[in-house]
């Protein structure tokens, strides 16, 4: 205890409930992402100040859209992230190639200071 503060550091191995297959899949996870790693299994406090898929790569948009349309089995999702306090917005349009188990984000929505009805205003003329 810290001036009246107490401080409890955990990991994944301090949760009685937890699946030990979520421990064996954060484990993997050194083999492809060291900072997710570090912070999903080691209990390392959570940004690295970067970005969050610290693996993703850039391509042009035409090389992404030939990849998304040569994948036999693929799943396409729509993903929405925002914030409460600096009303930031942020949407994405991706594909998951199952095989060999990419994600690939083919359109993007980011803005910020936005309000509720403005952000679907724009989102609806964008016809996502």
């Amino acid at each position: 205890m810290v001036k009246k503060t107490f401080y409890h550091h955990s990991t994944a191995d301090d949760n009685l409930f937890l699946p030990t297959s979520y421990i064996e899949l954060s484990e993997e996870m050194k083999e492809y992402d060291l900072e997710l790693h570090r912070i999903a299994r080691r209990g390392s406090f959570g940004i690295n100040g970067k970005c969050v898929l610290t693996q993703l790569g850039e391509w042009p948009h035409e090389v992404v859209m030939d990849a998304v349309n040569s994948i036999r089995k693929h799943i396409e999702r729509l993903g929405m992230d925002f914030e409460f306090e600096n009303s930031n917005y942020s949407v994405v349009r991706l594909a998951v190639d199952l095989n060999n188990k990419y994600q690939y984000f083919y359109w993007k929505y980011y803005k910020t200071h936005m309000t509720d009805d403005h952000t679907v205003v724009e989102l609806d003329r964008a016809s996502i």
